[in-house]
């Protein structure tokens, strides 16, 4: 196979998501997909204001870790303070709709990030 198109990293599309995360999130690595990858949103729990991030993955996603990280200055990038997974609603077409969390005043910039254990 030729890594440059079906590679892991690949992102023959040009959309910014790998072919890994487009696998991971049900989404079509050879064109565009209407829906946005993310949703931002707030909510307020026990008087903390925290940003929201949902994205769907795929139900039975076994062999790819999908995760949401933050980082303060795009290069260094982390888990820490992030709320995994705290909500998973079931979707459609065999895909899982996640929510994620971080504190408001904790958020500066985040990405979904999918890799091989």
């Amino acid at each position: 196979t030729n890594d440059v198109i079906a590679g892991e990293a690949a992102d023959p599309d040009g959309d910014g998501c790998t072919n890994l995360l487009e696998y991971a999130t049900g989404r079509d690595p050879w064109g565009t997909d209407g829906a946005p990858l993310l949703e931002i949103g707030t909510v307020v729990e026990s008087n903390v204001n925290y940003v929201t991030v949902s994205f769907a993955r795929r139900a039975e996603l076994i062999d790819t870790v999908i995760c949401l990280e933050q980082s303060t200055d795009f290069e260094t990038w982390s888990t820490s303070g992030v709320e995994q997974a705290r909500v998973v609603t079931p979707t459609s077409n065999g895909l899982v709709r996640v929510e994620a969390r971080i504190p408001a005043q904790a958020f500066a910039t985040a990405r979904l990030r999918a890799y091989r254990p």
